[in-house]
């Protein structure tokens, strides 16, 4: 006899096993097949060369065309425009969606113009539509007309006499934007890569507040400058005095990035629009700017990749007045680990020579004392004065077979610290008592370990 728990067991497996025959063996029912279909099923938006935008009652007629892979406005003004917002438009005409076809004689309702001929409207200034073509010849003419009251969709045509089609989506925004929305705002163009070198002039440092009505505060005498790059990295002036790459680098990333404000600027003479310059030489071609404040505030200038001047951002001073002493090195050599393959350290009687191969370095102590060279601490500022006789000590890193970076060291002074320059007799500066009391330290450490092998 079973008990009633087993009969309830039995039972419960059973239900299980008839759960999953039904999950194994009987097929789902097919999803229905969605109503949205594309508009332009076979459309590549890539290979779009022309496009043109009827804006109907906003005015004009916007025309786009890709030169040599960038995209430039031919009309109503002849300017480079901002691939983003193309791309943008781009993507809505490839991803139109069809949800709903409607069979009529009449556009008219639906804002497409009348049955008696082409949808004209109310002739061919009030026409809402966008024509694009590829390069081999292609084009289509898209008629775009009200929004649905029903649904998030838009009326539209292809051509003049095709059905009225409901596609996805609001599309106003493209009729009424301004041109300039169009128009690229980058001031230049350029690859951080390849710019080797800095310059910059400048009689004020930044404008004044709109209410003094001034143009500029000027300083009396220009302020010029430059800084350059060659195998051994970036410098200031004709001089040895070593500045940050990465730091240099991010100031002309933020130079790339400077934006034009508006198009719409105010009248400056030429005198005013030279009160700052700033030229980029990038690949040996240069890359000039030139800027001036406005009466009211606003800096004003020519810009390379525009005709005429143009408001810039706020920011264009800094390029102008770069603040040379958050560029300056604060290492005692630029450090790169993984490029190294030698180091060669001399500290009075304290010396150390390692060298690294793919497995890594010979002497696991190069680490420490590269830990060391790496803290940022030096004052870089140059120093009045010299110093003579043999150097006391001398820091030396090879990368590769050819790149080497070598610092001379004074004797220590009284309060630890010592001066320093580099062998090609650049500037001198000071190394804190407790970098050299911290690399003796790991010196010291090895020349121990040495000789407690040694005995």
């Amino acid at each position: 006899m079973y008990s009633k728990q087993q009969k309830l067991m039995a039972f419960m497996a059973g239900i299980l096993l008839l759960l999953v025959a039904v999950i194994v063996f009987v097929e789902p029912p097919e999803e229905e097949d969605s109503t949205s279909q594309p508009l332009f099923p076979d459309l590549d938006r890539d290979d779009i060369q022309h496009i043109e935008v009827f804006r109907g009652d906003s005015g004009g007629r916007l025309v786009l065309d890709k030169v040599d892979g960038d995209w430039q406005i031919s009309a109503p003004l002849k300017a480079r425009a901002d691939e983003s917002r193309v791309g943008d438009l781009l993507f809505r005409i490839s991803n139109f969606k069809v949800s709903e076809t409607i069979e009529t004689d009449d556009p008219g309702p639906f804002g497409l113009g009348s049955s008696s001929g082409p949808p004209v409207g109310q002739g061919e200034a009030a026409l809402r539509k966008i024509i694009f073509s590829s390069a081999d010849g292609q084009r289509q003419e898209i008629f775009v007309g009200n929004e649905a009251p029903v649904g998030y969709g838009t009326y539209v045509m292809i051509g003049a006499e095709a059905p009225v089609q409901v596609v996805e989506g609001h599309f106003s925004s493209d009729f009424t934007k301004p041109v300039e929305d169009y128009r690229s705002h980058d001031v230049w163009q350029f690859s951080v890569a390849k710019v080797d070198r800095l310059e910059w002039s400048a009689s004020f440092r930044s404008c004044p507040p709109e209410d003094e009505g001034a143009h500029g505060e000027t300083t009396g005498e220009s302020r010029r400058g430059f800084i350059h790059k060659d195998e051994h990295g970036w410098w200031l002036g004709e001089g040895r005095r070593r500045l940050d790459s990465n730091k240099v680098e991010t100031l002309l990333r933020r130079a790339k990035d400077l934006r034009i404000n508006s198009f719409q600027a105010p009248a400056l003479t030429d005198e005013q629009l030279l009160q700052a310059q700033v030229t980029i030489v990038a690949g040996g071609a240069q890359h000039h700017l030139s800027f001036g404040c406005s009466q009211g505030g606003q800096l004003v200038g020519l810009a390379p990749l525009s005709e005429r001047p143009v408001v810039l951002e706020a920011t264009a001073s800094d390029f102008a007045n770069p603040d040379l002493d958050a560029l300056f090195l604060e290492k005692l050599l630029p450090v790169r680990r993984f490029s190294l393959t030698e180091l060669v350290l001399k500290l009075g009687d304290l010396e150390f020579e390692g060298s690294r191969d793919e497995d890594g370095w010979a002497d696991e102590r190069a680490d420490e004392l590269l830990d060391v060279l790496e803290q940022e601490s030096l004052d870089r500022s140059a120093i009045n004065g010299s110093w003579s006789g043999q150097p006391w000590g001398r820091i030396q890193l090879l990368e590769g077979d050819s790149r080497k970076e070598s610092l001379l060291l004074a004797p220590p002074e009284e309060d630890g610290s010592c001066l320093a320059s580099d062998e090609a007799g650049g500037p001198l500066f000071r190394v804190p008592g407790v970098i050299l009391d911290a690399l003796r330290a790991a010196l010291a450490n090895d020349a121990q370990e040495a000789e407690s092998v040694d005995r």
